[in-house]
């Protein structure tokens, strides 16, 4: 009996780019809409700003999310409910096919609209000027504090950069 291989996903090796074609989010939507075939079909939600490593605090992959099929209709309205504001990336990937990745796309969803929703202070990496503005703020605000290795935590509960994430319901 043969090995199955195992679906991979975007983070797993840059020579990805080279056949998971980058679409507007209209063109996206569509074709995830529009896809034959969705009994294999996986979406991956990336945080890119504000940069997050979820190794740091001892998750394996570097996704925020994954999503399986029936996906939402409103890519922005689900992101900004559930993650806040940031840039994000989202992947589709089948593993029917091989090589499994479909196809990408990258969404912002503006700072001045929603601070971005953050599970773990300590996930945000560090040294980016636009995760340090953030850190900042955030700081002034009493939402997360620096403790004394240098790492970052929860600051007052009740505060929006660390809020609960509510269970997954795709919007109507």
């Amino acid at each position: 009996m043969g090995r199955r291989r195992q679906t991979p996903t975007p983070a797993q090796g840059a020579d990805q780019q080279e056949f998971q074609p980058t679409l507007s989010l209209p063109d996206f939507t569509k074709t995830v809409k529009d896809y034959a075939d969705h009994t294999a079909t996986v979406l991956y939600l990336y945080r890119q700003k504000p940069k997050i490593n979820r190794k740091l605090i001892g998750i394996k992959f570097n996704y925020i999310e994954r999503l399986r099929h029936p996906y939402p209709e409103d890519f922005v309205k689900y992101i900004r409910s559930l993650h806040g504001g940031g840039e994000y990336e989202i992947d589709m990937a089948d593993s029917k096919k091989d090589p499994a990745p479909v196809c990408k796309t990258f969404l912002t969803i503006p700072l001045e609209d929603c601070d971005p929703i953050i599970q773990n202070p300590a996930e945000l990496v560090r040294g980016e000027a636009y995760t340090e503005q953030l850190i900042t703020r955030w700081r002034a605000e009493g939402k997360i504090i620096v403790k004394e290795d240098g790492t970052l935590a929860a600051g007052q509960p009740g505060t929006t950069a660390t809020q609960q994430r509510r269970p997954r319901s795709p919007p109507a």
